[in-house]
């Protein structure tokens, strides 16, 4: 229901809320008969509710009731049926019910919304009215609170000036570095300060006894006798304890207790200061220790000093004997007494022939002040006379004036002859140095030694000879005597020798002072010191220039016998490669043939003539890729290696002798691994290989009649990533005794062959850095050939 305008309001305001809320009604059936008449629109129920809502919101309870009755029968008017008319249809009124029960909660909404903000102002107005009666009463307390804590204050300053003075002269008790204790007059104690308690790790109630608990029990006694008598005389007394720490550690203290008299003189207290004496015990055990110490080190050294096997003796400042040990008494037979004292002759202990001489540089020792050291001869008690070195140095006061002189003497007869033997083993070095250089000169090789970093440290005349360098030179620039196109190859592989530590060798060119270069094969070895480190690399460099050339015409020799093998493989198979040929040419004959048919009819089928030139085309290929595979094996050129599909090679094989294996019965079956890696070889060589094993698989099935004549061409790869290609037959197989002898030059098992087909192949193989080898056939009769190749792959690991 309609709440009235409160009574503060002006009226001038109610006017406006009612206006807004009519107009707000007029406005938005406006917008809805617009938005029909011109757009085709149908009106919104949303757009007058939301009208309801704005007025609710802007002016109030009173004007949105009025906007509500304004908007239902706008509703009724506009939405209901009959359209344009304020009668209701039946079927309308759950329609115009709903609308006006959602336009009045709408409003319901408003109202309570609005009478919870007005709550909430007079709830803030009462809050804001307490915090002012509040803050006076504040202030009140606070004037009050002022004058109280001033009285405070002074209350406070005077205890806390008598807790001061209580405290420092607590702080002054537990702080001094003893330990204070205070006695009844009967002795027990009844106060420790701090710093006895922190010792002990006892507390003050802890101390019922007139000795504490943390005396040693074997000083007991000694204390409380002292007690008994310092009760009856009351005189002060000092004691010596071990008291135990809280780790449990006993260490020396010394105790002073005084009495305190009343004025009857009467005693009612004892305090007494301990203090730690630990240290000085220590220190007076300690100097007893060293004492005694000293005592048996002057013993021990009296006793050493007679039992080093040197002569030891002392003299004054004016050079008189004084001591002598019981070395120098055994050596000499005479006795300390004899050997000491002023008027003495000491010529009788050396040699004739060295005693000016000893003589003269003991006065100069003396007038210099100087160490004397001299090599003498010394008698023996048994005339015997022995090189014994005299060494004799002065003593000096703080004053610097010689007080004493200390005198030894070693024997070193057993040294003077092992200089001897030295220096003719010295001798007899340097002429074994002379004949060993002469030795390495005199060789026809070229000797080096090389530190461990690699470069030179030593060659051999014929090697400084043979480069032109001197040994300053090649210990810097040995490098650049190497061909170009070897040394880093060179550098690689002689790094590699030293860090694996073993003997190894290379081969380079080494150029010769003249420029010219020939090849050499270095050795080298290492030198092992006794705890097994390399300290030195020695080699040797030979002359191969002639092998190496003789190789190369064995090469040659070989590459031209190749050429013939192939050659006269062709031959074999020249039936073969006809066949293959004629056929393509007849089919592009034939093709040839029906071309020029097809072009006399009156309207040539182009599509036919396509065909059949398509036909001669590829025969055309067909053709000329046979000729060009028999005239690669035909030509006589270059090794040339490069990546190769060894799969392919073998096809190409197998379609080249299709036509010989089928006229001699033989069942040709591959079996190709697949994603072979590349195999770096010359394909002509290798294809010679493939065909001369499978040729020879051929003819070792021509005895075979009562089975199938097999043979199997297999490709695969081993473990260590090579290609390996396998030609097994189903013939007669290999004999033991011809086992070993199969690869051998000019050796056959056919009585038409030369024996050298093999031979080559392995030579081919070999020179490809593969393996070629037989092996027995286990699984069935015939014998199984493979060859295998290193690969891209298999070249990097």
């Amino acid at each position: 229901m309609p709440t009235p305008a409160p009574s503060g309001r002006p009226q001038s305001q109610v006017i406006l809320n009612y206006g807004i809320a009519v107009l707000a009604a007029m406005a938005t059936i406006a917008v809805e008969i617009a938005f029909n008449r011109f757009w085709g629109i149908n009106p919104s129920v949303s757009l007058l509710l939301c009208a309801i809502m704005f007025v609710a919101w802007i002016s109030g309870t009173g004007p949105a009731l009025l906007t509500t009755a304004l908007m239902v029968l706008a509703f009724d008017y506009l939405l209901l049926e009959p359209i344009y008319s304020l009668a209701l249809d039946a079927k309308e009124v759950p329609r115009f019910a709903l609308f006006a029960v959602a336009s009045l909660f709408i409003v319901w909404l408003s109202a309570v919304q609005q009478r919870t903000a007005a709550s909430l102002r007079r709830a803030r107005d009462e809050q804001q009215e307490t915090v002012k009666e509040l803050q006076v009463l504040n202030e009140t307390l606070r004037i009050e609170n002022a004058e109280r804590r001033r009285a405070e204050d002074a209350l406070r300053e005077s205890e806390a000036e008598l807790a001061k003075a209580r405290y420092e002269g607590q702080l002054i008790i537990d702080t001094v570095p003893v330990l204070i204790l205070r006695h009844r007059a009967d002795g027990v104690i009844d106060f420790v300060n701090q710093v006895g308690r922190s010792y002990s790790g006892l507390t003050a109630t802890n101390w019922t006894r007139r000795t504490s608990a943390i005396t040693h029990p074997d000083d007991i006694p000694q204390i409380e006798a002292m007690w008994d008598v310092a009760l009856v005389t009351g005189e002060p007394f000092e004691t010596e304890a071990r008291l135990r720490r809280a780790d449990g550690e006993y260490r020396w203290f010394a105790t002073r207790r005084v009495p305190l008299r009343n004025d009857d003189g009467e005693v009612i207290a004892w305090y007494a200061a301990t203090y730690d004496i630990e240290d000085r015990k220590r220190a007076e055990d300690a100097l007893r220790e060293r004492e005694a110490q000293l005592a048996e080190a002057r013993r021990e050294l009296e006793l050493t000093i007679d039992s080093i096997p040197v002569m030891v003796s002392t003299f004054d400042a004016d050079g008189t004997r004084s001591f002598v040990n019981q070395t120098w008494q055994n050596y000499t037979g005479h006795t300390g007494r004899e050997a000491t004292g002023k008027g003495l002759n000491s010529s009788v202990y050396y040699h004739p022939d060295d005693v000016r001489r000893f003589e003269n540089a003991w006065r100069v020792s003396q007038a210099k002040g100087e160490m004397l050291s001299i090599d003498v001869r010394t008698r023996r008690a048994d005339g015997v006379y022995r090189w014994y070195t005299m060494r004799r140095a002065p003593r000096r006061d703080e004053k610097g004036n010689i007080v004493k002189w200390y005198s030894v003497g070693v024997d070193v007869e057993d040294q003077k002859a092992a200089e001897n033997a030295l220096r003719r083993s010295e001798t007899q070095l340097a002429n074994a140095e002379r004949e060993l250089r002469l030795t390495l000169d005199s060789i026809p090789a070229l000797v080096w030694r090389a530190g461990l970093e690699g470069s030179p440290d030593f060659l051999n005349q014929p090697a400084l000879d043979y480069t032109g360098l001197s040994l300053d030179q090649a210990e810097t620039g040995w490098p650049r005597a190497f061909h170009p196109d070897d040394r880093k190859g060179m550098l690689v592989k002689w790094t590699a020798i030293r860090a694996s530590g073993m003997p190894g060798g290379l081969e380079a060119r080494l150029r010769r002072f003249d420029g010219e270069y020939r090849w050499f094969s270095f050795q080298a070895v290492p030198l092992r010191d006794e705890s097994g480190n390399i300290v030195k690399w020695y080699g040797s460099s030979t002359d191969i220039e002639e092998r190496k050339r003789a190789e190369s015409a064995l090469h040659d020799a070989r590459t031209a016998l190749a050429h013939a093998s192939r050659v006269t493989m062709l031959g074999e198979i020249s039936a073969t490669i006809a066949h293959e040929v004629n056929q393509p040419l007849a089919a592009i004959i034939t093709n040839g043939q029906a071309c020029l048919r097809f072009l006399r009819h009156e309207t040539p089928d182009l599509e036919d003539v396509r065909g059949a030139l398509e036909w001669i085309v590829k025969d055309g290929n067909r053709a000329s890729g046979i000729i060009q595979r028999v005239r690669g094996l035909l030509k006589n050129t270059g090794i040339q290696k490069t990546p190769l599909d060894v799969n392919d090679v073998i096809g190409e094989v197998a379609a080249l002798l299709q036509r010989e294996l089928d006229a001699q019965d033989v069942i040709l079956r591959l079996e190709l691994a697949p994603a072979l890696p590349p195999a770096i070889a010359d394909r002509v060589q290798i294809q010679q290989v493939i065909i001369n094993l499978t040729m020879n698989g051929v003819d070792a099935l021509q005895a075979i009649n009562d089975r199938p004549r097999g043979l199997l061409v297999r490709s695969s790869r081993n473990e260590a990533g090579q290609v390996v290609v396998a030609v097994k037959d189903s013939g007669v197989g290999i004999s033991l005794e011809n086992a070993s002898r199969v690869f051998d030059p000019f050796f056959s098992t056919k009585p038409g062959g030369l024996g050298i087909g093999l031979s080559i192949c392995r030579s081919i193989i070999e020179d490809h850095g593969g393996r070629l080898w037989t092996s027995d056939d286990r699984d069935g009769p015939g014998a199984t050939f493979q060859f295998s190749l290193p690969t891209q792959r298999a070249d990097v690991h």
